[in-house]
């Protein structure tokens, strides 16, 4: 009988260069999408941008523990003020996507969502003029040079296969905490936090799959899926608080509540379903 030979994982220094290089990969593709973003902010331009920063925010957290200190706080004000930015610009993206679908482009809602998304557009061109990128790529290659392993031994006495385990038991637990009745409407609070959990942890596979050599596709896949509905979920509660600011008759908002509703409903039932057939389970044990 043929025995199939266990995988070794990568040793330090290994993972190290690794780590180097993947870290300035996701940098170099940020500024790539950033220079393109000052030219043209599409929705498919802005979601981009947003995926790279989420990307390398996550990056920047795992290998955190691993970097100089120098700028690190500074980058990291930065990237999450340009976050923020393009994050209200990608609502207006979605909620005028969605409102199309379900009435006339002349309609009040859809109008005045025209009228504000093109004020986000200002705002998001300002925001990406303040990051200066030619400054921070200095600083960027230089943390990433200075990449050592040597911090997380001296205050924890652990190898970097532990600190990657260690992480990413970190990241499941808030997605077993709040998984437990999140499918209930009122439980809004607890998808915010599941969807952003489950997000930290996509990332944190989509890092460490190249740097370990490790197929981590099949999870990967399960948690899009849970991320997708999440997001719209979440997007429900943003087109809410949206309604409330703008100028309508009664009976038109009470319409657009209902409206809101019905397709919330029909998004938790989908949870619902993902839930039961495709449960999510901890993976990731050395």
């Amino acid at each position: 009988m043929t025995t199939i030979p266990m995988r070794l994982w990568p040793d330090s220094p290994t993972i190290l260069e690794r780590s180097k290089s993947v870290f300035l990969l996701y940098w170099n593709e940020l500024l790539r999408l950033k220079r393109e973003a000052m030219n043209c902010t599409t929705p498919t331009v802005v979601h981009e941008l947003s995926h790279a920063l989420y990307r390398f925010r996550a990056a920047l957290e795992l290998f955190y523990p691993l970097i100089p200190q120098d700028c690190k706080t500074e980058l990291r004000q930065n990237i999450r003020k340009l976050t923020s930015a393009l994050g209200k610009l990608r609502t207006y993206d979605e909620a005028a996507a969605f409102f199309e679908s379900k009435e006339p482009l002349t309609g009040p809602v859809c109008r005045r969502i025209t009228e504000l998304h093109a004020f986000e557009v200002e705002a998001c061109t300002k925001a990406l003029k303040r990051f200066y990128h030619n400054h921070f790529d200095r600083e960027v290659r230089k943390m990433i040079g200075g990449i050592n392993e040597a911090s997380i031994i001296k205050r924890s006495s652990i190898s970097l296969l532990a600190y990657f385990s260690d992480n990413s038991i970190r990241m499941f637990l808030p997605i077993h905490q709040n998984l437990s009745g999140v499918c209930l409407p009122i439980n809004r609070p607890s998808r915010q936090a599941l969807c952003t959990a489950i997000k930290k942890w996509h990332f944190f596979f989509e890092i460490i799959a190249p740097i370990l050599e490790r197929d981590y596709s099949k999870i990967i896949m399960q948690l899009t899926e849970y991320q997708l509905l999440l997001v719209k979920l979440t997007m429900i509660t943003d087109f809410e608080s949206l309604i409330l600011d703008l100028k309508m008759l009664p009976t038109e908002r009470a319409h657009q509540k209902v409206m809101l509703r019905e397709e919330e409903q029909h998004l938790l039932t989908l949870l619902a379903n993902l839930i039961e057939q495709k449960p999510l389970a901890y993976t990731f044990l050395i």
